[in-house]
């Protein structure tokens, strides 16, 4: 869901600045670089940064990735999502679109990650982020079982209402989060809110933002 949302919102972009935090070992990238090869946009890409702090995930995404696109502008580094970007060499207003899969929902603080993420982009840039939704309030979730062992998952900072628990959000939460933190438009895909009252176990989307201005 993610990378075909990226994708579709990257065509009135004359070039192409990405940034994908937390790759893992680049299956999301992976998918988003085929998607825009195939909507004929990889000859806008300026600059791909690949971000990933687990040193072994990174050099696994690095080696598959470039020996795939050896002429393609892919950079690797490392990202962390609850320091300032800035000082993490994310400059502001630099990047088309933020890219992120299965990540912002361990953020310690999601409305801080959420605003660094905004400051990274351009007028009229992206930030995309594919996540498991929440269908309802206190909906137990069979994906969430596995990740309630981790620190990450469940050490994170509360707000009653954008994240009144850890781990996955509704898409109400989703939108509340990405407004306060400066996107005044906001797009989730599919249309879960939906999708929900004919299937109430559907839990992948894509929640879109866009920024209409460089945030100072």
């Amino acid at each position: 869901m993610g990378g075909i949302a990226a994708a579709d919102r990257l065509y009135s972009r004359p070039t192409l600045r990405v940034l994908e935090i937390g790759a893992g070992t680049g299956s999301a990238t992976e998918i988003l670089l085929r998607l825009l090869g195939e909507r004929d946009l990889l000859p806008r890409l300026e600059r791909y940064v690949v971000t990933e702090p687990n040193a072994y995930f990174r050099r696994c995404n690095q080696r598959k990735l470039a020996a795939q696109y050896p002429n393609l502008p892919l950079e690797w580094t490392t990202v962390d999502l609850d320091l300032p970007w800035s000082e993490q060499g994310i400059a502001p207003g630099e990047f088309d679109l933020v890219y992120a899969v299965n990540v912002m929902h361990i953020s310690k603080n999601l409305l801080f990650s959420l605003n660094e993420a905004r400051s990274a982009l351009a007028a009229g840039g992206w930030l995309v982020i594919g996540e498991c939704v929440r269908p309802y309030d206190n909906q137990p979730m069979y994906p969430e079982l596995m990740f309630q062992i981790l620190d990450s998952f469940t050490n994170v900072e509360t707000d009653p209402e954008i994240r009144p628990n850890s781990g996955f959000l509704t898409a109400k939460q989703w939108r509340r989060a990405f407004s306060r933190a400066g996107f005044p438009r906001t797009e989730i895909a599919p249309d879960i809110e939906r999708i929900r009252e004919i299937y109430p176990h559907f839990f992948t989307g894509a929640i879109c933002g866009q920024s209409t201005e460089i945030a100072k």
